[in-house]
């Protein structure tokens, strides 16, 4: 898969953009292999490997306000998936009332902040404790 491109320069009355369109609007255009093409292009090639394909974030619908960033997100099975950090311009109102049709809450998956503690950061003494060992 080719890299992106910077785009000609604008015109007068144009804004510049890095944006190459038709990359991203090809019906066989896929996000994760772009992600690794990026990550190999910026990248040294001594850099360890990350797992691309584990999810960085996640919504939910659940009822949050302010304050409630870092609180674990639960599964129905009772394991920690994640924590919420922010939530949507819909869930601003959460105080007064919730519409679960609009209102979301945005999560970082457990798993992510696993593969940063192993991989980015190393620190196998708490993912071993994380991993309960």
């Amino acid at each position: 898969m080719a890299m992106p491109q910077p785009q000609p320069s604008p015109g007068p009355d144009e804004e510049p953009s890095y944006i190459d369109y038709e990359t991203f609007l090809d019906p066989n255009f896929s996000p994760s292999a772009f992600a690794n093409t990026l990550v190999l292009a910026t990248n040294n090639a001594a850099d360890t490997t990350l797992d691309l394909s584990t999810p960085l974030n996640f919504v939910t619908t659940n009822d949050i306000i302010g304050g409630n960033s870092g609180s674990p997100v639960i599964d129905k099975q009772g394991r920690v998936i994640g924590a919420a950090f922010d939530g949507n311009i819909h869930s601003l109102g959460g105080n007064y009332g919730y519409d679960g049709t609009i209102n979301r809450t945005v999560a970082v998956s457990a798993a992510a902040v696993q593969e940063a503690l192993e991989k980015i950061y190393p620190a196998p003494n708490l993912v071993a404790e994380l991993k309960g060992k």
